[in-house]
């Protein structure tokens, strides 16, 4: 009885670990999807970056362009001025824009970095409960074998007391027989 309420208890334990082993699986899975969303973002945030440095680059040479202009025909002056202005502010817009999308992009980088360190903790977990469960599986077949040892012991008892009995009957039915025999000479 001891041995089969020890299997129950190894059994609740395995399952226990078992279910431990479910969740660090769970948490490792969404954590990696939560990652990937992240690397997502980031990689549209650095092409969102590539394109605001290429709009930049262009407003820069169309910026030269009419500086250029600016000095060599005099009579266009005041619009040139104006449209110099307008660019330049334009510029300014874009490199700010640059700059606030290499901000998003070091955050976002920052927290793939955090999610990567608690998948690996949430790895680790799972791979202990693993361990936990593996141990508590070989625990209750070495009980299992111990419980079948027990039985062929309880047999075999039971075996020879059967046949001590048989001899008993016997010994006792040649005493009956003797007595016969006394009581008749």
């Amino acid at each position: 009885k001891d041995m089969d309420a020890e299997i129950v208890r190894l059994k609740e334990n395995l399952k226990d670990a078992e279910e431990d082993e479910d969740k660090a699986k769970k948490k490792a899975k969404k954590l990696k999807e939560e990652k990937d969303e992240l690397e997502t973002e980031v990689e549209s945030l650095r092409n969102d970056l590539r394109k605001t440095e290429h709009e930049a680059s262009q407003l820069h040479n169309e910026l030269n362009g009419l500086r250029a202009e600016f000095e060599t025909v005099n009579a266009d002056m005041a619009v040139a001025l104006k449209g110099k202005g307008e660019l330049e502010l334009a510029v300014k817009s874009e490199e700010e824009a640059n700059a606030q999308a290499n901000r998003r992009a070091d955050e976002a980088e920052a927290e793939v970095a955090r999610l990567s360190a608690d998948l690996s903790e949430a790895e680790a977990e799972g791979r202990k409960a693993k361990a936990g469960s593996d141990d508590l599986v070989k625990q209750l077949a070495d009980l299992k074998l111990d419980l079948e040892d027990a039985k062929k012991s309880e047999e075999k008892a039971t075996d020879n007391a059967k046949r001590l009995e048989l001899e008993n009957d016997k010994c006792e039915h040649e005493v009956a027989v003797l007595k016969e025999k006394l009581e008749e000479a």
